[in-house]
């Protein structure tokens, strides 16, 4: 394919129907840590034509935009040959075996201008650019196509007449210039004398200089409400009253700034809080530490746990427990210097970065401090509720050099406060593992717990949107230490991954949660489909499919009544491995659900590849979008888009009639939260299942708010 050079270089951060600033930042995407999900959405709503390639150029996604702009239908065009289907054979051939590197220029995406074939046989002049993207989701490179007939019709109009020309860009909503050889104003439309802030006879003669012909310009500009905001110019080289000159487009892109601002501040800060996530802490703590080295000083850092919290979201329901985490998040803010930084790592756990400490004494006196502000009554319902935590801390360079082992050393420092009841705040040394019961005694606590039954399951419903009715219940575990009480399973469950002591545990709850559906069935109870949850060390047991059928059958039960659970980090590590193992659950009808769904690197080609049955949207996502529209919108192009590959959605977390209504208007299939009830033992779901209406429990979907 013949290209011409390079026209101009688009920043990663932008997010515009631009090829060259979209493409860059669909690439990011498809391998970013968090909501990568957001872009595919994007794919379909974009302007511009978009293509995913696999490893041998065949079209693996085709949005709506491409099938107008080069007429092929989407059942056409996947698994297509995109060079050989959209270019003349001669132009394909030189195409294929351009590298990457070809259309990129500093890391950055290029973008070129070719023609390529109407499925009529007509040209379609475009403005092309490939990029590569994330192989983890089957993609080799993006492909996309902006159609320029429109643009090239639109500047032949200049050529053709001066007085048509004149009228066009008086009307554009674009501010326009015209430059001479010498790039001074000889024209400017009154949206350009707007943006730019000048009166036709403070700009006509100006000379702004000889524009870049290669990359965009942004400068400041004044709005229509008098607010200041930012535009894009871009030149092209034209002729003015039969000379050369150059005609200059001003494009409004205030909105899109603010856009691209929000997408980097979802990518490294905790949607609830607005505090920086785990992504955003490890870049800081990594900051930190190579200044600690230059500065000679100390780095602290803080690992903090609430406790009770657990207790908190089951009397008060969710949308309570996230008040009172936000509430945390400001009063530890406000404890910190400018220099420190705070962020919360999932669930009920924060994180504290402390620079330029001259003695790890230092670091004790701002985690009492932290204690005391945290131990401030909180209302929350009109009740008074006091909050304490357990705090764990390491010291650079006394307690290690490096990130990752100061990050364990503070966490292990956390357990030991966490595991001891007479102790708030613990700093790390190597006796902590042998005076305090720590990660270490949480771990040998394990092995045995199952032994000793100290393991139980208990069930949360999940109910139809449309009449309330039962649809299915998950087993959740749950741990009951004899001396420490109940212990969260954010606690204890990465320590049975961390240990491999998941898969006793996890062939454990496949066992119960079948038994539990044998004994119920028993009894003649209307019984339901139980989910398990299962992690990716359990997937990857090459006995794993033998421990879910061969529960089944030793229960005598049919393979509907069981649901396989799994996070996206449980396949996409290995995606090829992932399918053939739950291929065969598929195959003998064990429903199969992708947990978690738009927190992390789920994507449609995973979905496509997979066989998922249900998928479940993230809580957050869920609290979002109750008080925001946007996010609201974004729901229901999950809803939408999942819908169309034949996927039942469920939404999790559910705490609010108002979440509840949201959620029913984006044409959700179930939901599952402690609107409904939270997640019970065997005898109070027993008694659900055996109550007057078995299939119509859920009051809160049959009445509004």
């Amino acid at each position: 394919m013949h290209v011409e050079g390079p026209r101009r270089s688009v920043s990663s951060g932008q997010l515009s129907d631009q090829p060259g600033a979209m493409a860059t930042a669909l690439a990011a995407a498809m391998g970013a840590s968090d909501r990568a999900l957001l872009f595919d959405v994007l794919f379909a709503a974009m302007g511009s034509a978009v293509a995913v390639l696999d490893a041998d150029g065949r079209i693996v996604a085709w949005n709506g935009s491409a099938e107008q702009v080069f007429g092929y239908p989407r059942e056409q065009a996947l698994g297509q040959d995109l060079f050989v289907l959209l270019f003349r054979p001669e132009l394909a051939t030189s195409a294929r075996p351009l590298p990457d590197e070809a259309f990129t220029e500093g890391g950055q995406a290029r973008s070129h201008e070719c023609k390529a074939l109407h499925r009529d046989g007509s040209e379609v002049p475009i403005e092309l650019t490939i990029t590569p993207a994330a192989s983890g989701a089957g993609a080799a490179r993006i492909f996309l196509a902006r159609d320029l007939t429109r643009e090239k019709e639109f500047v032949e109009m200049f050529t053709v007449s001066e007085a048509n020309f004149y009228n066009v860009v008086q009307r554009n909503r674009s501010g326009i210039l015209v430059l001479d050889a010498e790039g001074v104003v000889r024209f400017a439309n009154p949206v350009a004398e707007q943006l730019l802030a000048r009166h036709d006879e403070d700009l006509w003669g100006k000379e702004l200089g000889i524009p870049t012909m290669d990359h965009y310009v942004e400068v400041n500009i004044l709005r229509d409400d008098g607010s200041q905001g930012m535009a894009e110019m871009t030149a092209a080289e034209t002729l003015w009253q039969g000379q050369t000159a150059y005609l200059v487009m001003v494009h409004d892109i205030t909105e899109r700034k603010r856009a691209e601002e929000q997408v980097r501040h979802l990518a490294y800060h905790d949607a609830l809080t607005g505090l920086p996530n785990r992504v955003l802490f490890h870049e800081r703590l990594a900051g930190a530490l190579r200044r600690r080295r230059r500065n000679r000083n100390m780095v602290g850092l803080l690992f903090i746990d609430l406790n009770g919290f657990k207790e908190v979201n089951d009397t008060f329901g969710h949308a309570a427990g996230d008040l009172l985490l936000q509430t945390i998040g400001t009063r530890l803010t406000a404890c910190l210097r400018e220099m420190d930084a705070v962020a919360r790592m999932g669930g009920d756990e924060f994180t504290i970065i402390l620079e330029q400490i001259r003695e790890p004494e230092d670091v004790e006196r701002i985690a009492d401090k932290i204690l005391r502000v945290l131990g401030e009554t909180v209302m929350l319902e009109q009740v008074p509720l006091s909050i304490s935590a357990s705090i764990g801390y390491a010291v650079a360079p006394r307690d290690g050099e490096d990130a990752e082992m100061l990050v364990r050393r503070a966490d292990d420092a956390m357990y030991a406060a966490k595991t001891d009841p007479g102790t708030h705040i613990v700093a790390y040394s190597p006796d902590i593992y042998r005076l305090k019961p720590g990660r270490a005694q949480l771990e040998r606590s394990l092995r045995g717990a199952l032994f000793r039954q100290e393991m139980a399951l208990h069930y949360q419903p999940q109910h139809r949107l449309a009449d309330g009715g039962l649809v299915g219940l998950e087993a959740l575990l749950r741990w009951r230490h004899p001396k420490l009480g109940s212990i969260a399973p954010a606690h204890f469950i990465p320590v049975l991954e961390d240990t491999g002591l998941i898969l006793d545990v996890g062939r454990w709850v496949i066992q119960r949660a079948c038994a539990q559906l044998a004994e119920w069935r028993a009894h003649g109870l209307p019984i339901v489909p139980v989910a398990v949850n299962v992690s990716p060390r359990q997937l990857a047991d090459r006995g794993f499919n033998e421990i879910v059928l061969g529960a089944l059958q030793e229960h005598g039960l049919p393979s509907s009544l069981l649901r396989v659970e799994l996070a996206e980090s449980a396949v996409m590590d290995d995606m090829d491995s992932a399918s053939r193992a739950l291929g065969r659950l598929d195959q003998a009808g064990v429903a199969l659900v992708l947990d978690d769904f738009g927190t992390g690197y789920s994507a449609l080609g995973m979905l496509r590849r997979l066989p998922f049955s249900g998928v479940k949207i993230d809580h957050s996502l869920i609290t979002a979008m109750a008080d925001n529209k946007e996010d609201e919108m974004l729901v229901a192009g999950l809803v939408a888009m999942l819908h169309g590959v034949n996927k039942t959605v469920i939404g999790e977390g559910v705490e609010t009639h108002r979440q509840l209504e949201k959620l029913r208007a984006c044409g959700c299939d179930a939901m599952q939260g402690w609107l409904c009830g939270p997640a019970a033992d065997v005898d109070d779901t027993t008694a659900l299942l055996g109550g007057p209406d078995a299939s119509r429990l859920c009051e809160a979907l049959r009445r509004r708010p």
